[in-house]
């Protein structure tokens, strides 16, 4: 029987299937840098690398958010990292002008049970902010983390524990986590 941590990251992968790696979108010159390391893995990438990609193609953050919600999986019960700085992939959605579509909220859900105290409070800043802000919406949030849910292993002590921390921001705030 597999780990619930590989299940998750099936299933997330799945969610993806259509969305070309974001590798492909990086320049050449990126490659030297990291002696022939695969793309694909996590600990090829440094925050650098990451900020770059979130700027590479504003608009369309499909191949980001794949990258961002496999790395995220392959680390869900993993402390935080200075080698794997999960966190940053949650950076584009700080910009209030930012629209959160469903890879982005799948990646902000997974943020927010993520065992790394650096990429959860990232998370509970960004779900206080996009509440605030508008773009964080009940029903979306709600149809995003049920697809999530249908993985296994999602860890429902800190889905609690963030959701309480982003309910003590205000009453909207307390509004919306209680429609969730």
């Amino acid at each position: 029987q597999g780990s619930p941590v590989k299940g998750l990251v099936a299933s997330v992968k799945g969610l993806f299937s259509r969305v070309r790696p974001a590798a492909e979108l990086d320049p050449t010159s990126c490659c030297y840098g990291f002696m022939r390391q695969a793309w694909n893995e996590p600990e090829a990438h440094g925050a650098w690398s990451l900020h770059w990609r979130g700027l590479v193609w504003p608009a369309n953050l499909d191949s980001y958010w794949r990258q961002a919600s496999l790395c995220l999986g392959e680390r869900w019960d993993s402390d935080g990292s200075a080698v794997f700085p999960n966190q940053v992939y949650l950076e584009p959605l700080f910009d209030p002008d930012r629209p959160w579509d469903d890879p982005a909220r799948l990646v902000l859900w997974m943020a927010l049970v993520s065992k790394a105290s650096e990429v959860r409070v990232a998370a509970i800043d960004l779900f206080i902010e996009g509440i605030s802000d508008g773009r964080g919406h009940p029903q979306p949030l709600a149809e995003t983390l049920i697809r999530l849910s249908q993985g296994k292993g999602l860890k429902t002590n800190r889905l609690a524990e963030g959701l309480a921390e982003v309910a003590r921001a205000g009453e909207l705030h307390r509004w919306t986590v209680a429609r969730i």
